[in-house]
């Protein structure tokens, strides 16, 4: 279960995740509240599902999980730090890779032109994608 539950003190539940802020500290990330542990544990169940379909679309999205780890393989060789590929269809030879420079420029104008046509992802996204794999099971 990623999304965990504290009891505060009046007695009511916080459903959310541990994350480390920009000063370094770790803090509790409440996503939501419930009155009873039985309310807290059915909403964290459901985050919980949300978030593997989630990730489990966006992974398939890369071509699965050795898709994914090709396209980070694929990056490192052509020193990228995004890549970019056609909505409708992953074919891992017509991948565009970005360096920092003009991803960043690519970037404003993907955001710019409001484009829905293509995917782009960072590499920490696809990083953080497979690692949330190792703790949820498909």
């Amino acid at each position: 279960m990623q999304n965990q539950i504290r009891q505060l003190e009046d007695g009511t539940f916080e459903i959310g995740t541990w994350i480390q802020n920009a000063n370094g500290e770790v803090v509790f990330f409440d996503a939501t509240s419930a009155k009873t542990l039985e309310e807290a544990n059915k909403i964290a169940d459901e985050l919980d599902d949300q978030e593997f379909k989630l990730v489990k679309s966006e992974i398939d999205m890369l071509g699965g999980i050795q898709g994914a780890n090709k396209v980070l393989e694929l990056m490192n060789e052509n020193e990228a730090v995004a890549v970019e590929f056609d909505k409708n269809h992953f074919d891992i030879n017509e991948l565009k890779f970005y360096n920092q420079k003009d991803f960043e420029q690519r970037m404003d104008d993907y955001l710019d032109n409001g484009e829905t046509a293509t995917y782009l992802y960072a590499d920490f996204e696809i990083q953080s994608l497979l690692h949330k794999t190792r703790f949820l099971k498909f």
